[in-house]
């Protein structure tokens, strides 16, 4: 049974066939851990004018954007001038790189050891495309089991490694927000409902969001005085919209307020929102997820193509932009059913008024694995470690293998 937390961001299927096991993921230091994987001939001793790296560790428990958000203002950066190569799980121990136009004084992060820690790796050119320099994360992942494991599971492993199984390349839990929401405010931002991106940011509350958020988004209703409620440092967002709409700003005069980079943040979720339904439907047609069929948007010799049903390429899904143009083609009809269903178009991706263009792209539908997928198990507690490419989302390998009842409640 798919649990409503998948339903409401698209996942819709499973393609491995095993029963629920209680777990829980997330729940201690050390017990997610992210190293980014690169290709360091890219990295270069000599400055040149090319664009500084930096080795950044973030430690367990804070959020990316409010550290991305610190970041910029120490280093009174733009957005595009700094930017990670992706950005990871709050409750994750992540080993990453930072890229930057302008040299940052690791001295004057000092004070936020407790956050993270920056240090010089050297230069990289910039017309170096990230998917080329990034090639994937490795991940390390300490389970608590609750119950047993099945015991064909070694088995399920194996075939995965060897191919014989494929995983869906959802996105995962965490592009959508402890509310699984980020789609829905973007949805609003697309349509310019922008009175009902403020309510929805500030008040709406799921049955599984912690109590303490939950006590913040009450008081905000009835609260007379702004500066007497205590904002957590990940509710950074919403302290400063709230600043705003309590002054009586009108909508679109908040909208202008946000970060430039969040609020594409949030519509880019509606595109992973769009890709998970569309992949969804294809599962559920019984196509395959590995194969291009005759039609299909294919990568083949690097380059996007339209399979004829020959070409052993891999098949990818369009991501919505301003610039997509549906043909009468089998993925294309069923992104037109989930467009029509949202009210959505692609000239929507197009949002002059705030200054934003969406571009598209495109997304494979399986995962694909740089490092095997391991497993040990300790006592009452089982550890994966796994590789995967740039995009593809951890959490998602253990949704197939573990299907957790309640994704938020057991760490996802």
């Amino acid at each position: 049974m798919i649990p409503l937390e998948d339903k409401i961001i698209g996942l819709g299927k499973y393609t491995l066939h095993t029963n629920s096991v209680l777990h829980k993921i997330k729940y201690d230091e050390n017990t997610f851990i992210v190293v980014e994987k690169i290709k360091r001939r890219y990295i270069k001793k000599e400055a040149d004018c090319r664009k500084i790296i930096y080795f950044f560790i973030k430690k367990w428990g804070y959020d990316p954007f409010l550290i991305y958000n610190i970041l910029r203002r120490k280093a009174r950066s733009h957005n595009s001038n700094m930017y990670f190569l992706g950005f990871k799980d709050r409750s994750s121990f992540s080993v990453q790189y930072l890229i930057s136009d302008k040299y940052l004084k690791e001295e004057a992060f000092n004070e936020l050891h407790k956050l993270f820690k920056i240090i010089f790796v050297g230069y990289i050119d910039r017309d170096i495309p990230l998917n080329d320099f990034h090639v994937g994360n490795i991940f390390i992942i300490k389970i608590k089991l609750l119950d047993d494991l099945p015991a064909s599971l070694k088995d399920i492993l194996q075939k995965l490694n060897i191919g014989t199984y494929q995983l869906p390349n959802y996105y995962g839990y965490q592009r959508f927000g402890v509310r699984r929401n980020n789609h829905i405010l973007g949805l609003h931002i697309l349509k310019n409902n922008y009175k009902n991106f403020i309510e929805d940011l500030l008040f709406f509350s799921p049955s599984w969001e912690p109590e303490k958020y939950r006590s913040i988004r009450k008081l905000m209703k009835i609260s007379e005085d702004p500066k007497r409620i205590k904002f957590p440092r990940e509710m950074w967002i919403e302290k400063i919209v709230y600043k705003y709409f309590f002054r009586g700003l009108r909508p679109y005069e908040i909208i202008k307020k946000i970060p430039k980079w969040y609020k594409t943040f949030l519509i880019n979720a509606v595109q992973a929102y769009i890709f998970n339904r569309v992949l969804s439907k294809r599962i559920e047609d019984g196509k395959p997820i590995y194969m291009c069929i005759k039609g299909d948007y294919c990568i083949y010799k690097d380059r996007i193509t339209i399979s004829d049903g020959s070409i052993s390429g891999r098949p990818v899904i369009p991501l919505l932009g301003f610039s997509y143009r549906a043909k009468d083609r089998y993925i294309d009809n069923i992104i037109k059913e989930v467009l029509n269903e949202l009210e959505l178009s692609p000239k929507y991706f197009y949002m002059n008024e705030i200054g934003l263009k969406i571009f598209g792209g495109f997304r494979p539908m399986e995962i694909k694995f740089i490092k095997p997928l391991n497993m040990y198990i300790t006592n009452s507690t089982v550890v994966f470690s796994y590789g995967l490419e740039r995009g593809s989302y951890a959490t998602i390998v253990l949704r197939e293998i573990l299907k957790p009842n309640e994704p938020f409640r057991q760490g996802y």
